[in-house]
């Protein structure tokens, strides 16, 4: 994000709750959030979801691009 009110905005949308909404997947996981706010970023760790034999991709990759292709509108 380049603004900080950008950052804020998606801050205050993007909960812990509306992720789980968004990667239905990822219920029944720990979901943990972390603020990285002089990167204008959120980083999400779901524990054990990518331990799944099904996930082709260890890193991760896919499943953010599915969380950014599944957001419609930002905040």
């Amino acid at each position: 994000m380049r603004r900080a009110e950008d950052y804020a905005a998606l801050a205050g949308w993007l909960t812990g709750e509306r992720f789980v909404e968004l990667l239905p997947e990822a219920a029944g996981h720990p979901v943990e959030r972390y603020e990285l706010p002089n990167l204008g970023a959120l980083n999400f760790v779901v524990r054990g979801l990518l331990a799944r034999r099904d996930w082709l991709d260890p890193q991760g990759k896919a499943l953010g691009e599915r969380l950014r292709a599944r957001i419609e509108e930002g905040p």
